[in-house]
């Protein structure tokens, strides 16, 4: 005799989003411990919390966006597993960048940040993702290295 609530509610769908925001929220509050300058003159914490503001936003779109799908989804489906093969994978890539990037260069690193999701993801067009790299890798060698002039190299220890 058991009954359905009226209401239920799955806290997967929502949990990328809300970990999306509260990064966003940690990295604006550690951008806000240096000064911000203004526009025309950004300080050091200008760029962060402009990102960070960024990832906010962009994780509210992820609460909105899986808001949407349940409702639309007919209330006994059953919810898709968490994927933590994927998980696993960003942090492990995100790691093997922030401790590879200083010694082998930003394109390398950026190459290897890709290779090691695309591994833990698994069913991905490898020359869609080898593409994809290669644009990145060149689209923030010009934005950083270039254009901001952080103290990287492209290629080979800075």
């Amino acid at each position: 005799m058991a009954s359905s609530p009226a209401f239920s509610f799955r806290p997967g769908p929502y949990l990328p989003g809300v970990v999306v925001i509260l990064t966003g929220a940690a990295v604006a509050a550690g951008a806000l411990n240096y000064p911000l300058g203004s526009v025309l003159r950004p300080g050091p914490g200008f760029f962060p919390l402009g990102l960070s503001v960024l990832l906010m936003v962009m994780g509210l779109g992820v609460l909105i966006e899986a808001r949407a799908t349940a409702r639309a989804a007919p209330a006994d489906t059953p919810e898709e597993p968490f994927h933590w093969g994927a998980l696993i994978g960003t942090v492990v890539s995100i790691l093997a960048f922030g401790l590879s990037v200083e010694r082998i260069g930003f394109i390398p690193a950026t190459l290897l940040l890709f290779a090691i999701c695309a591994v833990f993801e698994g069913g991905r067009d490898w020359r869609r993702l080898a593409l994809a790299a290669l644009f990145i890798a060149g689209l923030g060698t010009a934005v950083f290295i270039w254009g901001l002039g952080l103290p990287l190299s492209a290629f080979g220890g800075a």
